[in-house]
């Protein structure tokens, strides 16, 4: 076994301010500001609306569950004993005329779903095109996916339009106000409704001009 080594400590004296005079300061090096997320460039990606078949209603219905969630943190809802969330019956929406689902893709991929009425929920108007559903999945927030899909759901259709969120859902009124505010160019208007019709804002434009 080795012997150990002793070593010999050396006291440091206090430096004196002249001496610290004679210390050249570092270079200070200036860090560029941080980036937030909405300054990345995003990659460009192929969003797509394309009609559900009948084929494609477990695809939607498991995408309601993500869309029911998260309304759940709105409006208190609770899943079922079986651990799922209640969601709106699908069949109608091949059999009755009015009603039209769609699904949203990006690059291939499932990335949300519109539902669309062709009847006003505040009014007795059967003509009047209204947003019944429209979900984007978080991960395509804040990429300018929700307001491509939007703006083709407009387009699918001509028209007088509604679309409405609850007075608990501000988030989505503002995306709202902003994508038809876009897409109008300001044309629109605004109601607020407290009835049992509805609870809360209606945005309404024509696009049959556009």
């Amino acid at each position: 076994m080795k012997a150990s080594r002793a070593v010999s400590l050396r006291r440091l004296e206090p430096v004196r301010e002249e001496q610290l005079a004679e210390i050249d300061a570092p270079e200070v090096r200036r860090l560029p500001p941080a980036r937030t997320p909405r300054d990345r460039i995003m990659p460009a990606m192929t969003v797509e609306l394309v009609r559900a078949a009948k084929e494609d209603a477990p695809v939607l219905r498991r995408l309601l569950q993500y869309y029911v969630y998260d309304f759940s943190e709105l409006v208190g809802l609770d899943v079922s004993d079986d651990g799922r969330f209640t969601t709106p019956p699908l069949d109608a929406y091949w059999e009755d005329a009015w009603r039209h689902p769609f699904l949203a893709r990006v690059d291939g991929k499932h990335a949300g779903f519109a539902l669309v009425h062709q009847r006003s929920r505040v009014t007795p108007d059967a003509s009047t095109w209204d947003v019944a559903e429209f979900f984007v999945m978080r991960k395509y927030r804040r990429r300018g996916v929700g307001a491509a899909l939007a703006t083709r759901v407009f387009d699918t259709f001509r028209g007088p339009w509604e679309v409405r969120q609850l007075f608990v859902n501000e988030a989505a009124t503002t995306f709202w106000r902003s994508v038809i505010g876009a897409y109008t160019k300001g044309r629109f208007e605004e109601a607020i409704i407290d009835d049992d019709r509805w609870r809360g804002p209606v945005q309404t434009f024509d696009n049959s001009n556009r």
